[in-house]
């Protein structure tokens, strides 16, 4: 069943007019898809109609999916919407049920003994948008889990030309949205066949409350509008329907069956709060259902994603900043949300998939070469390091001279590999038996802690340079050291006669994450705590929180007491957009923002990225013992380069063989690099020493003994514009007379002799 469709040209249309001259009018037969959409409309013109519309407001409904999206549930208010309408339908208001259908020269109202629900879903074809409604048969009997899979393999079916004509008929009533690109409400067409269409607008802040929802919370409300066919349904049935919708959208009980379904258990035993006892099978029965079958749909299939401030974002991004102070931020990214962003072009996903699949071959080969090794993966997040990626290469683009990266372990290695552009064979070397102690790194440091320098070069052929701070096993302690060397590099560059607003723009500062580090460290609040102090401040960090939900052996709820790990950020005014690591063009999109957003407003950003951890903690423990439900999920869960190259091959931008091809040509290059390894010498790029400065020693042994004395008068005298308190004065009085006895120094309750 089709609703609307967007005007396009038709391939096999012929024009006529009075000439081609700019103005003339274009006239061209409807045919295909365009004419049956057209013909359908008509006949919906002969339908009595009329329509009832219900506003209320959904901060409960908000919430609640909100923490079920904490706990790995990513639950689309359309889905929960349809199940409400299906039960409604099939219980409290069976009038809605009713259609009327033709026999001869009679009118029959017919009362359908169940809810056969369509759903609206939007295809995007060579011509244009349109839209397809598949038909859930018997919607009231299935539980959520089961409708919401049922609805994905309707919509994947749709999309990918392959749903059967079956699928498209028999709709009881239907479901479409016309909040898609912010419209709060619309009353669509009701088609032949369905006795009524209930549409649902964006989710978002009551017109006229926008300046007031800047400072102080607004619910968010949603308006449903029902379209109905006057003749089976009355008006009194419509507004009943509706409003059982809203009570079921708003009951704690309603909700709480639907969760208890998701989980499995029943609405009574649903966990709302921490697990009774810790270490019980819910802790990992919360974290395992994140990519079932189900809730994998669920991620797939919601049209439009609702915003708080009423307005939308290309699926599997998500922004928060309702908690910012600052009304020029907010106003950007609500414009930003509103108005949507680009799509990332084609050259930028060819290298994002690249990359991903260059990153699981590298991992799996470091885990079969040298097995027993502790690697830190970074499998299951790779879109960090996509992220990481996109944003280096805006930088240079931009004209950014250096990148600084401050991280813990996870992924480090991939990082040397594909941003710093390290050869192979000098990571492969660290783990032969020759790497231990040398003369200029005598500790023998794990290959995890290094750092160092490197240069990315990005698709359009601009390039970065890369710096990689070394972090010695202290996690998050690394980040202020990065931040010291960003501001070090932006000093340099104002010594050399640069503004230090231009300086800001030349060197980019990124801190990467783990999420329970995040949470649990206090240097992460103090680094946050200074970034708008003008002696620390470095134009604003990008935050990457590498969140696969498990810190070592403990849940999120051991962990923390927040929703999100990026929670803690929210008393320092910094934004926070959600990703998806299975979703790698939106990761693209969250670096574009947050790139942008640091060059216009010179703060921190952060992007949370949900993903998991595809083996252990460091690949040497076995975490099946401790999260047996959720390894059980990952092992069977496709790595993020086969998903994208799947999304891709569908676009038409890859071959079916592109993933084989790209592993073969990586896995090649990999064994050369191994065999190089065996003979590389470390000893020419691993230095944990201090680089010798004899110039300053020189200098220094060099100055007179009254050089010291004349900085000293100085320092402790009057000068224009700034006077000594006179308390301070007299001890500064008193350290002249012992300089004068020559002492040269007081240093506490001795003197130092020259």
């Amino acid at each position: 069943m089709m609703l609307h469709n967007v005007t396009t040209p038709d391939s096999n249309s012929t024009e006529s007019g009075s000439g081609s001259a700019a103005g003339s009018d274009r006239r061209r037969p409807l045919r295909g898809r365009s004419a049956a959409m057209a013909r359908n409309m008509e006949a919906s013109l002969a339908i009595p109609t009329a329509s009832t519309i219900r506003t209320f407001e959904v901060s409960s409904l908000m919430q609640w999916r909100g923490r079920l999206r904490a706990q790995g549930f990513n639950v689309p208010i359309a889905a929960v919407l349809a199940t409400a309408m299906a039960r409604a339908a099939q219980g409290t208001v069976p009038a809605v049920r009713r259609r009327v259908e033709a026999a001869d020269k009679d009118l029959i109202l017919v009362e359908e003994a169940t809810v056969n629900l369509g759903v609206a879903v939007d295809v995007e074809t060579a011509a244009g948008h349109s839209i397809m409604v598949p038909v859930i048969r018997d919607a009231a009997s299935l539980s959520f889990p089961a409708f919401v899979s049922r609805l994905g393999e309707l919509s994947e079916a749709c999309r990918a030309g392959t749903v059967a004509v079956t699928d498209l008929r028999g709709a009881t009533l239907i479901l479409t949205s016309t909040g898609r690109f912010g419209s709060t409400t619309g009353v669509p067409l009701l088609p032949p066949g369905p006795g009524i269409i209930v549409a649902a607008g964006a989710i978002g802040i009551p017109a006229g409350l926008e300046t007031l929802a800047r400072t102080q919370h607004v619910n968010p409300v949603l308006t449903l509008s029902s379209t109905y066919d006057h003749r089976a349904i009355q008006g009194a049935d419509s507004g009943l329907f509706l409003g059982t919708v809203e009570n079921l959208l708003r009951s704690p009980e309603f909700l709480a069956e639907l969760e208890g379904e998701l989980r499995g258990t029943p609405a009574g035993d649903v966990l709302l709060d921490l697990p009774a006892q810790p270490g019980s099978e819910h802790d990992d029965i919360r974290l395992a259902e994140y990519e079932t079958s189900a809730s994998t749909a669920v991620a797939r299939l919601e049209p439009v994603r609702a915003r708080n401030e009423g307005s939308w974002l290309p699926e599997g991004v998500e922004v928060e900043f309702s908690h910012l102070s600052d009304p020029e931020s907010r106003v950007w990214l609500a414009e930003l949300l509103r108005n949507g962003t680009p799509s990332p072009a084609s050259s930028r996903r060819l290298q994002a998939l690249r990359l991903a699949t260059e990153l699981d071959v590298f991992e799996a080969y470091l885990q079969t070469q040298f097995l027993g090794q502790k690697t830190l993966s970074v499998q299951g997040l790779e879109a960090t390091v996509i992220a990481l990626a996109e944003m280096a290469g805006h930088a240079a683009e931009a004209g950014y001279s250096d990148t600084v990266l401050g991280m813990a372990h996870r992924g480090r290695l991939s990082i040397m590999a594909h941003i710093l552009n390290w050869p192979a064979e000098r990571i492969l070397a660290e783990f032969l038996p020759t790497a231990r102690a040398t003369a200029k790194a005598p500790v023998g440091d794990v290959r995890q802690h290094l750092g160092g320098e490197g240069r990315f070069d990005d698709v359009d052929g601009s390039s970065i340079n890369v710096t990689l701070e070394q972090n010695p096993s202290h996690l998050e302690f690394v980040s202020p050291v990065a931040l010291g060397a960003v501001r070090a590099k932006q000093d340099r560059l104002v010594a050399e006669g640069e503004s230090m607003d231009q300086a800001k723009r030349r060197v980019l500062p990124v801190l990467l994450h783990g999420d329970a580090a995040f949470t649990g460290q206090g240097v992460v609040y103090e680094t946050l705590n200074l970034q708008n102090l003008a002696p620390y401040d470095v134009g604003g960090s990008v935050h990457i929180v590498q969140d696969n939900r498990l810190g070592f052996t403990a849940t999120p709820f051991q962990l923390r007491s927040t929703l999100w790990p990026s929670d803690v950020v929210k008393g320092f005014d910094v934004p926070v957009i959600h990703t998806d690591a299975d979703d790698i063009d939106a990761n693209l999109v969250a670096a574009k923002i947050a790139f942008d957003y640091r060059e216009r407003f010179g703060k921190d950003i952060i992007i949370h990225v949900l993903g998991y951890r595809r083996h252990g903690h460091n690949e040497t423990d076995e975490p099946r013992y401790t999260q047996p439900i959720y390894y059980a999920d990952i092992d069977e869960h496709p790595p993020v380069h086969e998903i994208y190259a799947a999304r891709l091959e569908a676009s038409g931008l890859v071959p079916a063989d592109y993933v084989e091809t790209t592993k073969a040509a990586a896995r090649a290059e990999l064994v050369k690099a191994l065999e190089k390894a065996r003979t590389f010498d470390l000893e020419t790029v691993v230095n944990q020493q201090l680089a010798p400065r004899p110039a300053v020693r020189a200098g220094l042994e060099a100055a007179p003994a009254d050089w010291a004395l004349g900085v000293l008068d100085l320092a402790e005298q009057d000068r224009d514009g700034f006077a000594i308190h006179p308390k301070l004065m007299r001890q500064f009085s008193k350290r002249k007379s012992t300089r004068a006895q020559d002492a040269l120094a007081d240093w506490a309750r001795r003197n130092c002799s020259p």
